[in-house]
């Protein structure tokens, strides 16, 4: 009982735009307690008493924690099932990051594993590279180019403070130095660098649509430039993808429950032109920083908009996996169509 209430244990209002907010417990953290609760007392009861008390152990120690677990497991809905719908159609929600070694859990040269008789696409920068990683898969690879992506948080700091952490991490294998090292001796005229960052990094936290933060935004300005030298003397390529929508930044509102499960959609959209004008500080950067042919700015901004209006969910099909927004499969429908319009462009001067 104490499961089924813990999950629909929050307060309805309804605000003036009909959209619903609650004040919600967190069923996941309640169920937590419960089990550490299970366990510490019955350690305590058939473990610590009996030897405090120095007496056998009885048949009724153990009925009351098994009879609290079995509770558990029949009435705790989410406990060891998967995440259910009543209204979404993906056959999966997991975001495209979490399928992936090479984001977070693998080396560069573990990563970078280098053919030189294949043209290469390097993509890099933090988790929203990751989202466009499958697409790039299914519109490239068919016409001979290796896709390859490596993202570590050590590259991510360098982007945001130009700092490395080698405290926190192995500068031998991760970072941006080794990224830097590894263009400088493999990185060949036919390749590809292809960058993506979330503006989640370089905005001020706040309502939509927040402030940049321009400090960091010039950190970033030079990472790029160190890249950018590199990609000139080798005279390859490097597009400098912008950030996807925003759709919310989830206030009051548990994803799993209210977008996923329940499919309200409406509760997580953004006007267009609100997301765009939230990004626009690190849009100007990175057209700055497309001033040649080697150098190019592309957009996807628009191809998961529709209407006006970017949404999390669209024909009853889930676009975002989280807050984030990392994408979910179903969203390469998408992002396929804006890397085949791309294509054209990319290749130029590299075939």
């Amino acid at each position: 009982m104490i499961g089924i209430l813990s999950y629909n244990l929050y307060l309805w209002h309804y605000p003036v735009n009909t959209y619903f907010k609650w004040v919600e417990v967190n069923f996941a953290l309640i169920e937590y307690i419960i089990i550490v609760f299970i366990l510490a007392f019955t350690t305590h009861k058939i473990i610590e008493e009996p030897l405090r008390i120095r007496k056998k152990f009885n048949k009724n120690d153990y009925s009351l924690p098994i009879f609290l677990i079995i509770v558990i497991a029949t009435f705790i809905p989410t406990l060891g099932k998967e995440l259910e719908s009543t209204s979404i159609k993906n056959e999966s929600f997991q975001p495209i990051y979490q399928k992936h070694e090479c984001h977070l859990k693998r080396t560069i040269n573990e990563c970078f594993l280098d053919d030189k008789n294949i043209n290469s696409i390097y993509l890099i920068g933090d988790s929203h590279a990751t989202n466009h990683f499958e697409a790039l898969n299914n519109v490239f690879k068919p016409i001979g180019y290796d896709i390859k992506l490596y993202i570590d948080r050590n590259i991510i700091g360098y982007l945001v403070l130009n700092i490395e952490d080698c405290d926190k991490y192995n500068c031998d294998t991760t970072g941006f130095s080794q990224l830097l090292s590894f263009f400088e001796k493999n990185l060949t005229e036919n390749d590809i660098i292809i960058f993506s960052t979330s503006r989640d990094r370089y905005v001020i936290d706040g309502f939509q649509p927040r402030n940049s933060d321009f400090k960091k935004l010039g950190n970033l300005k030079n990472s790029l430039e160190e890249i950018i030298s590199i990609v000139s003397v080798k005279n390859s390529q490097l597009y400098l993808v912008d950030d996807i929508p925003k759709p919310c930044l989830g206030t009051n509102l548990n994803f799993r429950r209210d977008i996923i499960k329940n499919g309200f959609g409406e509760l997580c959209e953004i006007k267009e032109s609100d997301s765009l004008e939230e990004r626009a500080a690190l849009t100007d950067l990175l057209k700055s920083l497309s001033s040649n042919d080697n150098i190019i700015y592309i957009d996807p901004h628009s191809y998961l908009c529709f209407s006006g209006l970017c949404p999390t969910i669209s024909d009853s099909y889930l676009i975002y996996g989280d807050f984030s927004p990392h994408t979910v499969s179903y969203s390469n429908k998408f992002l396929e169509k804006f890397w085949s319009e791309a294509k054209e462009t990319l290749i130029t001067g590299n075939s």
